[in-house]
């Protein structure tokens, strides 16, 4: 919910803001330049600040505009700058003796400015001051922005006016609220058309920590024939804002309007390359995967909309070129990423998809068994059983049944070597191997493929242990049946709750029947094979 501002109370707090400019003898600002990067210039000036950066900017020598990050007003400007210029050089911030440049950062020097008091100026001055303590920097700060909102927008009470909102904006900006930075640059490049300021409050906006102003940066330097287009700015732009956007948790942000903000500006990033038939650089990308299910939630939503609203040019390249490469990313991504046997476990990843099907994985076994072939080769032996299994369902038995072997062997060769000790992610794999490889068998009616030795070694392993845990959790798991619920729903919700539970009623029945099945044909083969032999031979390797 946006939060409102009365007319009254912004022309109070901005008439103190004006007040206390009018009578102060000058101010104490922050500046940065692109060109020094890590270096801070904090000095004092007796006009406006941001008159004095141009003034700065322009002298001869200076390679790139300084950028105004924040300013502090004081009645004795000279005494504040030697203030903090001691602060910092006690640290041993400062880079010469003689100059008001300083390695810190800018968060760091706004928070030690805003500490300096005018503690030692006359009392008779303070006095003659207008100053009002119920109200504290910061939140006048908040209650300019969003008064900025209100006009911006319009509201019940407030007359939409840009100017008026851009005047808020700027307010808010100087006494250092990030937020308003990139709001005043949005209303000075769409509403205004003054890209170089609209430049101006993003660089300082991200250099604040408002990251999502490199995403509007990129967007005005792709801007294409103007006089301020640039590419080498905007892949920066874009490069640093995947940087931050890597780095952040969206889960810390309980915002879903901000989060989906995020979101379009990836989708728009993906329009941009995606219409010019490029890829995303590898670092971009690995960031896109990572959030790729929000980014296909939000896109799916935008689709219909776009279309509706008239759109159909955008809509068409969302469905046609942007939806397709976030439905096939993580095969994309998993397939060109990683080595040795990471490598081998994305291309299982991906088979696995493919074998049983699902929206985004229409089911291809022969999809499904080149994949697993590769990760086999590769070095991930658990592919084999199911390339076997993808084999079994062509009712090429002969083929299931030598890769069946060479799992069995695979693992042979691990417990026979003396010198080679498994970890117990290892061992706990090689039994749900197997315990998979028995599942396959009973559902296409091959237990004859099992050899002697894989029920040997699985239960040298442990699996009769591993099938008494997993049938414990089904016998302690609820279990729903339509007799139990009311079919006869009162609400939405309640029907689709039953709906949820019937339908893990079906899934816990199946699983259940199938672990039973597995356990009996387990213990039928302990049974069979002591009547068979008497007592367990070696196990050997088995040919291939």
């Amino acid at each position: 919910m946006v939060k409102s501002t009365s007319t009254n109370t912004y022309n109070k707090l901005t008439s103190r803001i004006l007040g206390i400019m009018e009578s102060n003898q000058g101010y104490v600002y922050i500046m940065i330049n692109p060109s020094f990067q890590g270096v801070v210039k904090i000095g004092k000036c007796n006009i406006d600040p941001n008159e004095f950066a141009q003034q700065l900017s322009a002298k001869k020598g200076v390679p790139s505009p300084y950028i105004l990050i924040y300013y502090k007003t004081f009645i004795d400007c000279i005494k504040a700058e030697k203030s903090i210029h001691s602060i910092l050089e006690d640290r041993g911030l400062r880079l010469d003796p003689s100059s008001e440049l300083f390695s810190i950062d800018t968060t760091d020097a706004i928070n030690i400015l805003l500490s300096i008091h005018e503690d030692k100026v006359d009392n008779n001055e303070m006095e003659n001051t207008p100053h009002d303590n119920s109200v504290s920097q910061s939140d006048l700060a908040e209650s300019l922005y969003f008064m900025g909102l209100d006009y911006s927008n319009g509201t019940d009470e407030v007359f939409q006016d840009k100017d008026k909102a851009i005047e808020c904006y700027e307010r808010s900006a100087q006494l250092g609220y990030v937020s308003a930075f990139r709001s005043l640059a949005d209303l000075l490049f769409y509403n205004k058309n003054k890209a170089e300021k609209a430049i101006y409050y993003l660089k300082a906006g991200a250099e604040l920590g408002d990251w999502r102003c490199y995403a509007d940066l990129a967007f005005i330097y792709e801007k294409p024939n103007e006089h301020y287009t640039n590419k080498h700015n905007a892949e920066l732009s874009w490069k640093k804002y995947f940087e931050h956007l890597g780095e952040y948790d969206l889960s810390n942000n309980p915002s879903g309007f901000y989060i989906k903000g995020i979101m379009h500006d990836c989708i728009k990033y993906l329009y941009g390359i995606l219409d010019n038939n490029s890829t995303p650089p590898d670092a971009i990308e690995n960031v896109i995967f990572e959030n790729r299910e929000q980014l296909l939630e939000v896109l799916r939503e935008d689709i219909p909309y776009l279309k509706d609203m008239g759109y159909d040019c955008v809509a068409d390249i969302y469905s046609r070129k942007i939806l397709p490469y976030l439905e096939g990313i993580e095969e994309h991504h998993l397939l060109s990423h990683g080595e040795g046997i990471e490598l081998a476990k994305n291309y299982f990843t991906i088979a696995e998809k493919y074998l049983f099907g699902n929206e985004q994985y229409p089911k291809n076994e022969i999809k499904a068994l080149n994949l697993f072939n590769k990760s086999a080769e590769l070095g991930y032996s658990k592919a084999l059983v199911y390339s076997g299994y993808c084999w079994l369902c062509k009712n090429k038995r002969e083929k299931t049944s030598e890769l069946w072997k060479k799992y069995y062997n695979s693992v042979y060769a691990i417990i026979a070597d003396d010198e080679i000790h498994e970890t117990e992610e290892q061992k706990n794999e090689m039994i749900e191997t197997f315990f998979i490889m028995y599942k396959f068998a009973i559902e296409k009616d091959a237990q004859d493929l099992i050899h002697d030795y894989y029920f040997m070694m699985s239960l040298h392993l442990g699996i009769l242990g591993y099938v008494s845990e997993r049938m414990e959790e089904f016998n302690n798991a609820p279990i729903y049946t339509a007799e139990e619920m009311s079919l006869n729903a009162d609400s939405i919700t309640e029907l689709v709750g039953n709906a949820e539970n019937l339908i893990k009623a079906v899934e816990w029945q199946r699983d259940s029947k199938i672990l039973a099945s597995i356990y009996t044909f387990i213990r039928t083969w302990i049974s069979d094979f002591q009547t068979r032999c008497g007592s367990n031979p070696m196990m050997h390797r088995l040919d291939d």
